[in-house]
């Protein structure tokens, strides 16, 4: 039998809570730490008597204009933490699934954005974001069973978004931003696939897709420090593929699509305005 209980918390300027606001006897628990001004925090609740979820939400500094909403939903561990120490930054989580673990972290910078999305059919699903820099935009979609996600951004004006759609299963996706003015997307819905992209340059696109219906697929996009304006975009639609896109130059393209079994491909461009393209079917 559901427990419904739904807890709204609105924190203003310097409002400091610093012990544990107990949600019910179940086990529930919110804590809740802020200190600044025109801080808001709005958490929504819906329980199960069964498991207890667990809410951890800390806005704290000189910073000022921060927000945090934290929504949670449906059976099991669900568990968000959001941590906040810049100005104008911006998080959101919803859960909506079974077992679901988020994490936000956001320092040192101003104006950033983030967005954690864990949807109705996710179970056992993992995601984290970090944000150094100022003016980074970053946003996690899961809707799958036991995926991981991780954005970490260290520079400035960068945008990553990793989206694991509603039947994928044992997805892995990394997304490391280090320069600045990058962009970038990974897009995974089969089974055990494994993404990664690391861009430490500035002004590089990379796009990662990993179709329904293959699985055990790897994929892999380096942008070094160094280089600049680069695009690469990988595709892959069979199964137990394996590309990788190494860019040290600069103004370089790359795109790889392959289908069926067993494919691997590789591109490395180490000087500038270079162009490749794989194809394998």
């Amino acid at each position: 039998m559901k427990s419904m209980k739904s807890t709204h918390l609105v924190l203003s300027a310097f409002l400091l809570i610093t012990s544990p606001v107990l949600a019910d006897p179940l086990g529930d628990t919110v804590t809740i730490t802020q200190a600044g001004s025109n801080g808001t925090i709005t958490t929504d609740k819906t329980e199960t008597a069964e498991y207890p979820d667990t809410i951890t939400v800390n806005q704290e500094g000189s910073s000022s204009w921060e927000t945090a909403e934290i929504k949670l939903a449906g059976n099991g561990n669900h568990t968000a933490t959001v941590n906040q120490s810049g100005d104008h930054d911006n998080a959101k989580v919803s859960q909506f699934g079974e077992g679901d673990t988020a994490e936000i972290n956001q320092s040192g910078g101003s104006g950033n954005s983030t967005t954690i999305t864990q949807g109705e059919l996710s179970v056992g699903e993992t995601a984290t974001m970090t944000q150094v820099g100022g003016g980074n935009t970053g946003g996690i979609t899961q809707n799958g069973v036991s995926d991981i996600a991780t954005i970490s951004q260290a520079g400035s004006d960068n945008g990553a978004a990793i989206i694991q759609g509603e039947l994928s299963v044992g997805e892995t996706a990394t997304f490391t931003q280090a320069g600045g003015g990058n962009r970038g997307e990974i897009s995974q819905y089969g089974l055990g696939d494994n993404a990664t992209i690391s861009q430490s340059a500035e002004g590089n696109k990379a796009t990662i897709t990993q179709e329904l219906g293959g699985d055990n697929n790897k994929a892999t996009i380096i942008q070094n420090t160094g280089g600049s304006g680069n695009t690469a975009s990988i595709d892959q639609y069979g199964s137990n593929q394996t590309a990788t896109i190494d860019q040290r130059g600069s103004s370089n393209a790359a795109t790889v699509d392959q289908s069926g079994m067993l494919q691997q491909a590789r591109i490395i461009q180490i000087g500038n305005s270079n162009y490749a393209m794989i194809t394998q079917h």
